[in-house]
């Protein structure tokens, strides 16, 4: 497939993936606006990435494919914590925790320079309360990689995963977004430069993996559904029920 067409099948599933995912846990309404529970995560995480699809597949286009990997990075990043998150016991307490923990060593690094906090003193007592729901620590993408390998039920899904870290964190998408000059001069020999489209599909895929359990489809209902926008992909299932979206 056309990899400005498999940009736009993928941005229009999880389109229609989020009006399913809301119908069955709404949108929270009232404050904080970030992230609390597992389902404001994948709220939050569909809306990031549908808009930058939408943007990736403009840059595509454009024939700027490196400033489309810069924006595919972050996006193939959060479903990869995300399907991390389904197999923990306590995953979603522990992405929570490590939200708000980035956020609260941010804002303080910024006082210390210069001497006024960037966050509300009710947005950090909100936060000081998240980031002690869970003591657990949030393990790098590739030991996520490495773990979520270990429980896939079928040998293409475990290659699948295995090559993830390779081919798109340490490989194109790492390098592009960390401004390797180098590596963007070389031609790229694969089609998709920077295998871009293929994390995209990737990225919603595994989203859609991840949370699927919460809104009452059988890995059988996914396949047919992502079938109807990625022909070719399916999600094998991983004989897993994942912990409540809602600590």
């Amino acid at each position: 497939m056309d990899p400005r067409e498999l940009v736009r099948h993928t941005e229009e599933m999880l389109v229609q993936y989020k009006q399913r995912y809301t119908k069955i846990h709404p949108v929270r309404s009232s404050p904080p606006p970030f992230p609390i529970c597992g389902h404001d995560v994948i709220h939050h995480t569909i809306d990031y990435v549908v808009h930058a699809y939408h943007v990736v597949r403009s840059l595509i286009e454009k024939g700027e494919f490196c400033l489309a990997a810069v924006l595919t990075r972050p996006c193939l990043e959060w479903a990869l914590r995300m399907l991390w998150c389904r197999q923990q016991n306590d995953g979603w307490q522990r992405i929570v925790s490590y939200l708000a923990t980035e956020i609260l060593q941010a804002a303080d690094a910024e006082k210390e320079q210069h001497g006024i906090s960037p966050i509300t003193d009710e947005a950090r007592h909100t936060l000081e309360g998240i980031k002690s729901q869970s003591t657990g620590k949030i393990p790098n993408l590739k030991d996520m990689l490495s773990s979520i390998k270990r429980k896939q039920g079928s040998a293409l899904a475990a290659s699948n995963v295995a090559e993830t870290y390779s081919i798109f964190f340490k490989g194109a998408l790492h390098q592009v977004a960390h401004a390797n000059l180098c590596y963007m001069a070389f031609e790229q020999s694969a089609s998709d430069t920077f295998r871009v489209a293929r994390a995209i599909s990737r990225s919603g895929i595994w989203i859609i993996n991840s949370s699927h359990d919460y809104i009452g489809m059988s890995p059988q209902d996914v396949e047919a559904f992502v079938s109807g926008y990625i022909p070719g992909f399916g999600l094998p299932d991983d004989g897993q029920q994942p912990p409540a979206a809602d600590p």
